[in-house]
């Protein structure tokens, strides 16, 4: 809840009122927002991605495989911050999304995939991510 520390200090002065707003607030403790996670597969083939990011309780998580149908959106992961990693994959094998922004395992693998961190549209707390095979 937002706290706002302010005062007003009240003069009366030849029968009239005058307020003076005599600080201006001096803290404002905003909630911390969630965003929904959404890919967007503009290729022709479904997609399997593996995202980290920050969950609702503040952890630093890595979930998998996402699949993505060709040409759709799905919403994967609701979290607590902007910033995600992502590794994807197109099922048939042509096509990959990878970085080295993070290195991760996956599902208890001993393979480390290099994640590449998610640039996104935003728009009313749903961060967008397109993956475009082309």
């Amino acid at each position: 809840m937002a706290k706002l520390s302010s005062f007003f200090n009240l003069i009366i002065s030849s029968g009239s009122l005058l307020f003076l707003f005599s600080s201006a607030p001096q803290s404002l403790n905003a909630q911390q927002s969630t965003y929904t996670i959404q890919f967007h597969n503009k290729c022709y083939n479904t997609v399997r991605v593996a995202i980290n990011y920050k969950d609702i309780d503040g952890d630093r998580i890595t979930r998998s495989w996402f699949s993505v149908g060709s040409n759709s959106r799905s919403t994967l992961v609701t979290a607590t911050s902007r910033t995600f990693y992502f590794y994807a994959k197109s099922r048939n094998g042509k096509h990959t999304w990878g970085g080295n922004d993070l290195y991760k395992s996956i599902n208890g693998s001993e393979t480390k995939y290099g994640f590449r961190k998610g640039t996104t549209v935003s728009e009313n707390g749903v961060l967008r991510q397109r993956l475009t095979c082309g």
